[in-house]
């Protein structure tokens, strides 16, 4: 596939506008509540406010309720102010050390260092061409995901905090007439395949990633509308399908990779419905034995089982939440989930018992209008 470089949405080269951004200086936010540690039982959201964006944490205490706000550091950057089509505009590394967030007004991604004393900014850059909606990782390797008319994604080398960009790594997803709606983007627990997905086209797209962070030929699978996805353990890929919110028609795809063609997607039987409306975001527990969705119009959450290599529908209806459910993050003890309810700007945290069950545990309120994103260690 070829691809041409082209002028980013506000006028400047990719190249340009990546070397606006740079290291933060002297950056240092402290944790002032005493006793906690945000290395570990922490959940990470965003304002998403275009006066300012801000991280938002939150933790849990001994009897699983959600704490009062712990803090709010400001990311230098600008969010949209409103509701987002996305997954992953908050997101933490896989060995738990950075903390990635969009800030989608100003076009630029915030790395944070997640130290036992709180979050230290260490850089801003330039997300690419467009705005930015999500992040994703693997080892130095960050990529990001841009909406602008066709898609677009730029590669990134973290060195201790500092992202710089990859060369050769800027991708459009498409060049159709009408442009695309990019929602996500997620490497395999390997590194070495990375999916972007995109609503208008009803496409999968998955790339191949070599040592140097590039990415080879585009392979395509298709899927109604596709929202969030996620891997298992095992690296099988699990897909929603929003089905555009048609009432009761929410989804959950489930994709295998052949070792003969490791980086195509391979549709595992049909797509499972849920009988829910919005179905947008999927999160699965460390032990791959259950996944969660957001369904956003029907105010609830579904849980999928995944047993003997094939997906079940285990709970249309595993809990209900108080207004329009969008992001989610299981944490990686197992136990617990978080939800960020856009609605009624609220986050609540369901303890999930050893069959994977739902009970809520509390809701933290007070959360602003267009807060976005949700990553808990």
């Amino acid at each position: 596939m070829q691809i041409s470089r082209r002028r980013s949405l506000k006028g400047l080269t990719l190249a340009t506008a990546l070397a606006l951004g740079g290291s933060i200086a002297n950056a240092q936010v402290s944790n002032t509540t005493s006793g906690q540690d945000f290395r570990v039982d922490k959940v990470f959201t965003s304002t998403n406010s275009p006066l300012g964006n801000e991280v938002l944490v939150y933790g849990r205490s001994a009897d699983g309720q959600p704490t009062a706000l712990l803090a709010r550091v400001g990311t230098q950057g600008t969010g949209s102010g409103g509701a987002l089509l996305n997954q992953g505009g908050v997101t933490l590394s896989g060995d738990g050390k950075w903390l990635f967030v969009i800030n989608y007004r100003s076009s630029t991604v915030s790395t944070f260092a997640v130290e036992a004393g709180g979050l230290s900014l260490k850089s801003v850059v330039r997300s690419g061409e467009g705005f930015p909606l999500s992040v994703t990782e693997s080892g130095d390797v960050v990529y990001v995901l841009n909406e602008n008319p066709e898609g677009s994604l730029q590669g990134f080398r973290n060195q201790n905090g500092q992202l710089t960009p990859i060369p050769a790594t800027f991708r459009q997803l498409s060049s159709g007439a009408g442009g695309s709606i990019p929602t996500q983007v997620n490497f395999s627990p390997d590194g070495r395949v990375l999916i972007a997905n995109s609503r208008r086209f009803n496409t999968v797209f998955s790339y191949r990633v070599n040592t140097e962070g590039v990415t080879d030929a585009l392979l395509v699978a298709l899927a109604q509308a596709p929202g969030g996805h996620v891997f298992d353990r095992l690296g099988r890929l699990l897909m929603t399908e929003t089905f555009s919110n048609a009432p009761g028609r929410g989804a959950v795809s489930f994709f295998r990779f052949s070792p003969g063609d490791p980086a195509r997607p391979v549709l595992v039987g049909a797509s499972v419905g849920n009988n829910q409306t919005g179905t947008a975001r999927i999160d699965v527990a460390p032990n791959g034995r259950n996944a969660y969705t957001t369904n956003t119009a029907s105010n609830t959450i579904s849980r999928y089982a995944i047993r003997s290599g094939r997906l079940v529908l285990a709970r249309a209806v595993a809990a209900s939440t108080s207004a329009a459910p969008t992001d989610l993050a299981v944490a990686p003890t197992g136990r617990s989930l978080w939800v960020l309810n856009s609605g009624s700007q609220t986050l609540s945290v369901f303890a999930i018992d050893p069959d994977g069950q739902l009970t809520l545990a509390g809701e933290a309120v007070g959360l602003p209008f267009g807060a976005n994103g949700l990553a808990a260690n």
